[in-house]
This record gives structure tokens, C-alpha cells and sequence, in this order.
């Protein structure tokens, strides 16, 4: 059981990220502390609920749980469409210096899921001489942006194909700044930088005690492979395979929320376990 369930708002840039704080009983050891970095878009609706779930599992295991929205995302200030990779990597640092002054010494894992594992390898990275991350787990992670937006744009036909399921949905206008996805606008310079991104370089640079990829074999073989040539000493890759694809990951289940026991149960042990 929680202590309890602590809501802030922590500053960053000229606004504020919605956070959640949730720590083990009074009469517990906190073993570490865990990140949980939401995805984007329609994935955040869909793995709201997982994500919930995981922040329950391990508090219950003995680690505090901080589970984030970005800026314009959820209960967090501003709108969607001014969001960019600068204010995502300024909110990484709001939150870890949030994490750090509370727990400064204990081990920190951070979780990604699809396009937010990109932000996050990206910030730990530049920040790899100042900061202290014990693991990262990638949990279904797109880390090509045209592969991102190509499934951005099947979502879309997908709605407007059933608009009957949702309240408004809207054509893309290419003359206005921003481009509307599944309900959510990306600025068009955003867009752009999206799809000329590659993070592979980024994971081969990322340098933590441990790197955890769990992910469907389509998914799972490419970064396997890629992190082959990349072996560091000080740092074990674990490479865990889903048995079966998750099913959000079909275009057709537009409203499909996560509820993926395999995925909960692999990341909430694997945090347990590598101490």
C-alpha cells in the first residue's frame, strides 16, 4: 500500500508539468525510484490505464513513483501544438532535478513507450556527465520518425474512415501551421524534425548500468541487432520479447486502451531484479 498519492506542479520554461509522487509505506525501505515518461498523442490515452497500474505494482514493490505529462499533454499547462523536442527535453530535466532533490542517492529507472523513449534518449545523452540513471526500459519503442509518423497517418485515415466513433474529426489542412492527427495538432516544424529522426545513435550513446528493450520480435530484432555492434563494458543490455503483439498496435482499434499483463509484469520484475 502507498503512503500516499501526492499531485505537484513542478515549473518549466514559462509553464508547468502535472506530476504525480507515489511512495511505498511509512514503514518501507524505498529500494528506487522509477520515471514513468508517458507517450504522445492517442498512445497517452491508451496506456493511461498501464501506466496506473505499473505506478501501483511498484509502489507495492518498495520503489517511489513519479509519473509525469508533458506540457501540453493531460493536466499539464499548455496545448498540444506547442509542443517540440526542446520543451520535451526541458521537461526531463524539471522532473529529474524534482526526483533528485527529493531522493538524491537512490537509484533511478526511467520508462518510456513508443515516441517518448526518443525524448528520453535524447536527454540522457547530453546530460550523461551530470546526471545519475541506474536503467532505462524501452517499452515498445518507435525510434525511427518516419516510421512514427507513418503510423501517425494510418490512425488518421483509420478515423476519418469511422467518424461515427469520433465527436469532430477533421481533414488536414495544409495550409495552416499545424497538421491535426488522431485529434491532436503537431506543428509542422515539429513534423518535419520528427521525420528526419533517427535515435539509434542516441541508444548506442546512452550509458546506464542497464538498458532493457521489451518489445514485440518486429520491434525487439532491429534494436537487438543494432546494439550488437555496441557492447560497453559497464553497461548490460536485456532484450525481453513480448510472446504476442500487443493489441494497440493494430491501426483498427482506435480506441483501444492498453491492458497488456505480459508488459506489466516483465518491466515491474525487471525493475525488482536488477538491483
Amino acid at each position: 500500500m502507498s503512503l500516499g498519492v501526492q499531485a505537484q506542479l513542478l515549473k518549466s520554461g514559462d509553464g508547468e508539468i502535472y506530476c504525480v509522487v507515489s511512495q511505498p509505506a511509512e514503514n518501507c525501505v524505498v529500494s528506487a525510484v522509477v520515471l514513468l515518461v508517458p507517450p504522445l498523442g492517442q498512445m497517452y490515452y491508451r496506456c493511461h490505464g498501464l501506466y496506473r497500474q505499473m505506478e501501483h505494482r511498484l509502489v507495492g514493490q518498495g520503489q517511489a513513483v513519479f509519473r509525469i505529462d508533458f506540457r501540453g499533454q493531460g493536466d499539464s499547462s499548455g496545448n498540444f501544438e506547442q509542443i517540440s523536442e526542446q520543451s520535451l527535453l526541458q521537461d526531463l530535466l524539471s522532473v529529474y532535478v524534482a526526483i533528485r532533490t527529493q531522493f538524491p542517492l537512490l537509484p533511478l529507472w526511467m520508462v518510456g513507450t513508443d515516441w517518448s523513449v526518443v525524448p528520453v534518449l535524447r536527454w540522457l545523452v547530453q546530460h550523461s556527465q551530470t546526471t545519475k540513471v541506474w536503467g532505462m526500459i524501452m517499452a515498445e519503442p518507435v525510434l525511427d520518425g518516419a516510421e512514427y509518423w507513418h503510423q501517425q497517418l494510418t490512425w488518421q485515415q483509420a478515423i476519418l474512415k469511422e467518424p461515427s466513433r469520433f465527436s469532430k474529426p477533421r481533414q488536414m489542412e495544409h495550409n495552416q501551421p499545424t497538421v491535426e492527427i488522431a485529434g491532436h495538432c503537431y506543428h509542422h516544424d515539429w513534423v518535419q524534425q520528427i521525420q528526419h529522426t533517427n535515435a539509434y545513435e542516441d541508444l548506442a550513446g546512452l550509458i546506464v548500468k542497464h538498458r532493457v528493450c521489451v518489445a514485440g520480435e518486429q520491434r525487439l530484432t532491429p534494436i537487438k541487432n543494432y546494439l550488437s555492434n555496441y557492447q560497453h563494458p559497464r553497461i548490460q543490455d536485456h532484450f525481453i520479447e513480448l510472446t504476442s503483439p500487443p493489441q494497440w498496435l493494430e491501426a483498427a482499434r482506435l480506441d483501444q486502451s492498453v491492458r497488456h499483463p505480459q508488459w506489466l509484469n516483465v518491466i515491474t520484475q525487471t525493475i525488482a531484479q536488477l538491483r
